[in-house]
Parts: C-alpha cells; sequence; structure tokens
C-alpha cells in the first residue's frame, strides 16, 4: 500500500527536494516571480540561451533563480552540464561580476539592478514559458506499508 502526504512549504525546501530527488511532484509556486528575477549577459551580442554553452553562469542554488536557470537550460534542450555552472550569493555575483569573472548570472534584486548596469537581460522568469512557475504547492509522496 501506498500513502500520500501533503506539505505546503517555502522554495527552498522544495527546490531542494526536487535537486535530491526526493520522491516529490511540484503542483504549484506561491508567488508570482516576474521581473524581479532574471538571467543576465555579459556579452550584448548573446540573444538566445543556447548561445551559453561553455560559459560561465553563477545563480544561488537552492533558490527560485537556480530553478528557473535550470528551467530555461532545459526548455532550450541543455541541462546545467552545457555550462560552467557557480553557486554564489547575491553580494559575490557582483563583485564577480565586476571582475569579469562570469559571462551570465540568474539572480533577483538588488543584485539584478547592479549586473544590468553593464550587462542584458536575456530572459527573466515572466517570461518564455516560465510564467507556470508562478505558484508553487508542493506534494511529497512516498510509498510504505501500513
Amino acid at each position: 500500500m501506498g500513502a500520500i502526504d501533503f506539505a505546503e512549504m517555502g522554495f527552498t525546501n522544495g527546490v531542494v527536494a526536487l535537486a535530491k530527488e526526493l520522491p516529490v511532484k511540484l503542483i504549484w509556486i506561491h508567488e508570482i516571480l516576474g521581473t524581479n528575477e532574471a538571467l543576465v549577459v555579459r556579452d550584448p551580442a548573446i540573444t538566445d540561451v543556447k548561445e551559453l554553452k561553455g560559459k560561465t553562469v553563477a545563480t544561488i542554488f537552492s533558490s527560485t533563480s537556480h530553478l528557473s536557470l535550470l528551467k530555461t537550460l532545459e526548455m532550450n534542450g541543455m541541462t546545467e552540464k552545457d555550462i560552467t555552472l557557480l553557486n554564489m550569493d547575491t553580494a559575490p555575483i557582483v563583485a564577480a561580476w565586476e571582475r569579469g569573472e562570469i559571462d551570465a548570472a540568474y539572480t533577483w534584486e538588488p543584485t539584478l539592478t547592479k549586473i544590468k548596469e553593464t550587462g542584458k537581460v536575456l530572459i527573466s522568469s515572466e517570461g518564455h514559458g516560465l510564467k507556470r512557475l508562478r505558484y508553487w504547492l508542493l506534494t511529497l509522496t512516498r510509498s510504505h506499508h501500513c
């Protein structure tokens, strides 16, 4: 016999559960992400996500930006193995951007505004199919014997 457990949780718990391949189903995201999160590229000549292949991209692991980046790659036939993916907090993202150490970053405000000064938004969490990531409600499913 199986059982279904149901839980509502924050972004981090949901993203970590999915990243660790726990038997979960993501039903609904509980916040409008919109344009306050975006993938910014340093090179203005980059016009397509596929052009990030081989580039260094930073994001905050276990966050909505991380999930949005992974979904953006997936929607473009890519995985994190196609890029050099760095886990950075917001302040180090700005510092790495200013030093020219990263080619792109998927992040949120106020970091987003700072790196947009010398970069270009390639995609936001509002666009290109990511609107489906608007609301979260996570169900955890596990089997056990009664």
